[in-house]
């Protein structure tokens, strides 16, 4: 099942979910995803950036990526560590197309870092 999210900026930050018609059960992030919104003042990961736009939490996406033994998910707590640049996912390819499916996105639109920009990057653009 596929989610549309849009973003009207008469309305802020706020995020529509259009599902199809019997399946409004499955928005149970849609005040989840009201609740987080990008801050202007806070630069955010580039993956956090393409997971909002995707329209999905940080625990909806890790439920859509195997571990890599493939018989669970990888948890919320590594999609939030990848966010805040503790480190970066070491993924194998079925992971990778998880990741690009789950996003909606090529393997080339993710970025090369995936944790927010570092303070020295944020003051050469000031």
């Amino acid at each position: 099942m596929q989610k549309f999210c849009y973003s009207f900026p008469s309305v802020g930050s706020r995020f529509v979910q259009i599902l199809p018609k019997g399946l409004s059960h499955l928005s149970s992030n849609s005040a989840a995803m009201s609740q987080e919104r990008l801050k202007p003042e806070e630069p955010a990961s580039p993956l956090k950036r393409l997971r909002i736009q995707a329209g999905l939490t940080q625990a909806e996406l890790a439920r859509q990526i195997p571990d890599k033994t493939g018989t669970k998910p990888i948890s919320q707590r590594a999609v939030s560590a990848w966010e805040r640049g503790e480190y970066q996912p070491e993924l194998t390819i079925l992971q990778m197309k998880a990741l690009c499916r789950a996003l909606a996105v090529t393997l080339d639109d993710l970025p090369d870092d995936c944790g927010p920009p570092k303070p020295s990057s944020l003051e050469e653009n000031n």
